[in-house]
């Protein structure tokens, strides 16, 4: 006589169904969270899409919905304008809505990591800190030429070749990371910033810098490593003297500071 055995292990698809579950009850939690908190962490979710009914969330400052598989951000996301920080970084996007200068109280757009090739035409005024390292834009995008706010931007790895010169009109720019791209040519333009303190170029296809651009009277550290720019080069340019001396200054306060990690180098090239 056959034997009937009985298990009481649980199937592929009840655990299956069992984490789904978990999942979903994870997301709300979130969700009724970011009611009453007005800050949105649903980083590494597994979310394809951003639940609608987080658009619905009308005193949401804070969203990071990072690291997840994101190809499209809805256009209910423009409805959020006290939205003060956006993080998409890590994500699968090819484009951004169209409208989204109306989150006028927007200050930080982290991006980095995703599939861009171009912007919208405009972006909120309100950015101080944009973040667009490791797409696939080609050249630096001109919206950002009307963020007067602006003061961190990261442009790295992505396949940019040109530095404009309208950069250097940017009011309150103190930071610029360009490094790992294929730049080959800066706009003496600038140059006429008098905000930039940070310039990273290291590793592109420069073979000179512009000695207008070691004149700007706030630049005082510099990464050019990776480039067809020698130290000798560097040294003998006519910018070099006035560049040097913000260099030296800045590395004697941050010793003084205490600052253990001081970059001493001739903008990488020891």
């Amino acid at each position: 006589m056959g034997m009937c055995w009985s298990s009481t292990a649980p199937s592929a698809n009840a655990r299956a169904g069992a984490k789904g579950q978990a999942s979903r009850g994870a997301q709300r939690d979130r969700l009724e969270r970011a009611e009453k908190t007005g800050a949105l962490a649903m980083a590494g979710a597994q979310l394809r899409e951003i639940p609608a009914s987080v658009f619905a969330i009308e005193r949401l400052r804070t969203i990071d919905v990072s690291n997840n598989k994101l190809s499209s951000i809805g256009a209910g996301l423009v409805q959020l304008v006290n939205l003060k920080s956006l993080n998409l970084s890590q994500n699968k996007l090819v484009s951004l809505p169209n409208g989204i200068d109306a989150l006028v109280n927007l200050q930080t757009l982290k991006l980095k990591s995703n599939l861009l090739e171009s912007l919208p035409n405009s972006l909120p005024s309100s950015l101080k800190t944009v973040n667009l390292s490791q797409n696939k834009l080609k050249e630096v995008p001109t919206c950002l030429q009307s963020l007067n706010a602006l003061v961190d931007l990261g442009l790295s790895q992505n396949a940019i070749t040109t530095v404009p010169g309208w950069l250097g009109s940017l009011a309150k720019l103190s930071s610029l990371d360009l490094s790992h791209n294929t730049i080959d040519t800066i706009d003496e333009g600038l140059g006429a910033s008098r905000s930039l303190k940070i310039l990273l170029l290291a590793h592109n296809k420069l073979v000179d810098i512009p000695s207008a651009v070691l004149l700007a009277p706030s630049l005082a550290h510099m990464r050019i490593e990776g480039n067809g720019v020698t130290k000798e080069h560097l040294v003998a340019n006519p910018g070099w003297e006035a560049f040097d001396k913000r260099r030296q200054d800045l590395v004697s306060k941050q010793v003084a500071s205490g600052m253990t990690d001081t970059d001493r180098s001739i903008c990488g090239l020891d």
